[in-house]
């Protein structure tokens, strides 16, 4: 059996599973310290934040970051999807509609989709498609529609929706920024999820426009947002 010896040079010899392990320890211990001791896992190169969830994903040449999904499975479950997403997606990936954006949809979208009983399925999906064809960060009003083709060409490949749910995610796209108030409660909660975070862009949401289960995370969403700008 073999074993480490000791002499004057040091250690004569390492196996190698044991370099390995000390390098992944090693790997794990400096990543934990530079995200403040946050619990981590490492999974198919993707790194999870598990307390709160987050995604490091590395698509062509761009480091994507997708942050504060409270639930890691709906994280994971997302990200072939998300991988598409991001092939094509013209911005920048670190913008105001970017993949932070969509994170923080999902986290508001789950929440409220859980008090209200809405369509979880939808409402997620809703969060990372909805900007994903935007060309510009300001004014382009026809994104919602390009995001309802794109989700089209998705369904039976990548997810499989019923006919309802896709008419209820289309319209919810195409629609999600005409300040409308919707009695669907799957649709409502995409838009209430989307203007919670208006924040981002240092404008308050207006609780007229959200649904009582959505008004009652303002605050919440606030501090969301405070926490990702720094």
């Amino acid at each position: 059996m073999r074993s480490l010896r000791l002499s004057k040079r040091g250690i004569g010899f390492i196996p190698k599973t044991l370099i390995t392990w000390i390098t992944f320890v090693l790997l794990i211990w400096m990543t934990q310290k530079a995200s403040r001791n946050m619990n981590l896992s490492v999974i198919r190169g993707a790194v999870v934040h598990l307390t709160p969830p987050s995604l490091l994903m590395v698509v062509g040449r761009r480091l994507v970051v997708i942050t504060d999904i409270d639930n890691e499975l709906v994280l994971l479950g997302m990200k072939h999807i998300l991988k598409k997403v991001l092939e094509d997606f013209p911005l920048d990936v670190h913008g105001v509609h970017g993949p932070k954006h969509w994170g923080r949809v999902c986290n508001y979208g789950m929440r409220i989709a859980e008090a209200r009983g809405a369509d979880k399925e939808v409402v997620k999906l809703f969060a990372f498609l909805h900007d994903s064809k935007r060309v510009n960060e300001h004014k382009d009003p026809n994104h919602g529609n390009r995001a309802c083709q794109f989700a089209e060409s998705l369904n039976g490949i990548y997810f499989d929706l019923t006919d309802y749910q896709m008419y209820q995610l289309r319209y919810a796209m195409a629609k999600h920024s005409g300040g409308l108030i919707s009695s669907d409660p799957t649709i409502q909660t995409c838009w209430d999820a989307d203007r919670l975070d208006l924040w981002r862009v240092y404008k308050e949401p207006n609780p007229l426009f959200l649904s009582k289960e959505a008004s009652a995370l303002i605050g919440y969403a606030r501090r969301i947002n405070l926490i990702d700008a720094h």
